[in-house]
């Protein structure tokens, strides 16, 4: 497994937490987003996944090679690979959420880059309560967090952000409505 962190471009790295409170604001502020995840706790322990987000309560996953969710208000289906959907009670979610919760008290801008095509400010800063590190690549018109990394004691996580604001069909798997909702 490759682990980089980017030398700021400047020294000493001036600071970045306006930014990244004004990126943690835009996030809060989404209708809805695609987010392609990569979790690994060593180079051989490694999950992706792809997650369907949409405001204020609609998510969908899929783990590659794995199971899959959907999860609308109170309600959640799971399926595994080549079973039927499983109906149970949920806990609402809050959507979208920010990975790295709350902003930061402190943090440090690294430089400047591209994220696919996009013009983006990289931003580091640490979750002392994690412990992690959080590295944005945070889009320079938009203010979109486009990117993260976060490593923290065997968790090293990337995000790739996308299809902001785009319609998401979240809904019930095909059959599974009347179970879910007692409707007949």
């Amino acid at each position: 497994m490759l682990l980089r962190f980017p030398f700021p471009q400047r020294w000493p790295p001036p600071p970045a937490t306006s930014l990244v409170r004004r990126a943690t604001a835009v996030f809060y502020h989404l209708r809805s987003l695609v987010l392609e995840e990569r979790i690994a706790s060593s180079s051989q322990a490694v999950v992706r996944d792809t997650w369907r987000i949409a405001a204020p309560d609609r998510a969908a996953y899929r783990i590659v090679g794995g199971s899959e969710a959907i999860i609308i208000g109170f309600r959640r289906w799971d399926r595994d690979p080549g079973r039927r959907w499983r109906a149970s009670e949920a806990s609402p979610l809050q959507e979208p959420w920010v990975p790295w919760g709350t902003p930061p008290a402190h943090a440090l801008l690294l430089g400047s880059g591209r994220v696919g095509g996009r013009p983006v400010w990289f931003a580091s800063f640490l979750d002392p309560g994690s412990p992690a590190w959080f590295t944005l690549a945070i889009d320079k018109k938009t203010l979109r967090t486009l990117e993260l990394w976060l490593v923290a004691s065997a968790h090293f996580m990337h995000h790739r952000y996308s299809r902001f604001n785009q319609p998401l069909r979240i809904v019930p798997p095909r059959g599974a409505r009347a179970q879910a909702w007692g409707s007949g």
